[in-house]
């Protein structure tokens, strides 16, 4: 049985927080999923759920089709992938709208955080008003209605996207320890990045020493 692999890595709670404990690859990766996560949980409440009728709508050369009457034009950054519309992360952000907010939360994080190290924009970056704004006023303008959880105490981030060994009763913990695993050497991922090597990752330092 294949196991399953998280495509977004929540290392805490705030958002901002986890975006800094993400090393420059995982950082550009996150956002680029993030992305795909959003654009996919909205199309798929829009009813785009035939993967024939998906990849006829969202072939690149209909998008300049006067006749594309469906969705409004937008910075042509990324387009939704169907092989992402069954991720777990997809349907646990498509969820509820607490979920979806969090995950766009994220995203602003992540691009505030790739300028801070990079010194410029991420060329996903006029993608996020976009996502934050227009993309549920578009739902919802076609009738869909996104719950709102009752009791925040609720929140729970996504955990049946990690395998199995790292299913802790704490979420954040098994996202840390996955982390970890991925990260070979974490004095050397973090040169670059202007933070400070993460407190969770230093025992692996240690062990390497």
């Amino acid at each position: 049985m294949i196991e399953p692999t998280p495509i977004l890595l929540f290392l805490d709670k705030d958002p901002e927080v986890s975006a800094r404990y993400l090393t420059n690859y995982f950082l550009d990766r996150s956002i680029k999923y993030a992305c795909q996560v959003l654009l996919c949980s909205t199309y798929y409440l829009l009813g785009f759920r035939n993967k024939t009728v998906f990849k006829y709508y969202f072939n690149k050369d209909r998008w300049d089709d006067t006749k594309f009457k469906y969705f409004p034009k937008y910075p042509l950054k990324t387009i939704p992938k169907f092989a992402f519309y069954n991720s777990e992360e997809s349907r646990w952000c498509r969820k509820c709208s607490d979920h979806y907010r969090y995950v766009c939360k994220y995203l602003g994080y992540m691009l505030s955080e790739y300028e801070f190290r990079m010194n410029k924009e991420h060329k996903l970056v006029e993608m996020y008003p976009f996502l934050l704004k227009h993309q549920m006023e578009l739902a919802l303008s076609r009738g869909v209605r996104l719950v709102k959880l009752k009791d925040k105490s609720k929140f729970q981030l996504p955990w049946k996207n990690l395998p199995r060994k790292y299913r802790k009763k704490d979420i954040i913990k098994g996202y840390r320890l996955y982390y970890s695993s991925l990260v070979f050497s974490p004095v050397e991922a973090f040169i670059g990045t202007k933070r400070e090597v993460p407190d969770f990752l230093w025992s692996k330092v240690e062990s390497i020493v």
